[in-house]
């Protein structure tokens, strides 16, 4: 059993990390939290508290790392001049 916990806790963990950014953001005060999150495009509420948006900022990065990547579009031909 101790060698299948320390298996697991040789594996670098993705939440760890998480955890670290998030420690990092609420070290942050709210102005420069907005400017976090205006940089990631991320819509920011008026009355958010800084939580909220450290929360949104967070959940944003997650949905994109594990989002489906877009198919690229497929070019058209141009439609020119016939003279």
């Amino acid at each position: 059993m101790s060698d299948a916990t320390a298996i697991l806790a040789s594996i670098p963990s993705p939440l760890k990390d998480r955890m670290e950014e998030t420690s990092e953001l609420l070290l942050l005060s709210r102005p420069e939290v907005v400017k976090v999150a205006k940089k990631e495009k991320i819509k920011v509420d008026a009355s958010a508290s800084r939580d909220d948006i450290v929360r949104q900022l967070v959940a944003g990065r997650i949905k994109r790392e594990f989002a489906a990547p877009k198919p690229k579009p497929k070019a058209k031909p141009k439609k020119g001049k016939k003279s």
